[in-house]
């Protein structure tokens, strides 16, 4: 995904609204060269649960799809 026009600042409340901090994920907010933000989001970790890492595995194909439209509307959101 292209970076977001818009600083991390910018960015983070529309992270917070979403209340996903309970569900394993993780946000990284990357301040862009061109003071956008860049923001990966990943579902593993080193304290994840095997059982949890191995659902992970098997939900991937609908996580791609999901997660590339969410990052897309937190994108358009920040943006406005």
């Amino acid at each position: 995904m292209d970076s977001i026009s818009a600083p991390p600042a910018q960015v983070w409340p529309w992270l917070v609204q979403m209340r996903v901090h309970g569900a394993g994920l993780q946000f990284i907010l990357h301040e862009a060269d061109d003071g956008g933000t860049r923001l990966l989001r990943t579902r593993t970790g080193p304290g994840r649960q095997a059982v949890l890492r191995f659902m992970d595995f098997l939900l991937q194909p609908g996580y791609l799809v999901m997660d590339r439209a969410m990052l897309l509307g937190i994108k358009q959101r920040a943006e406005e």
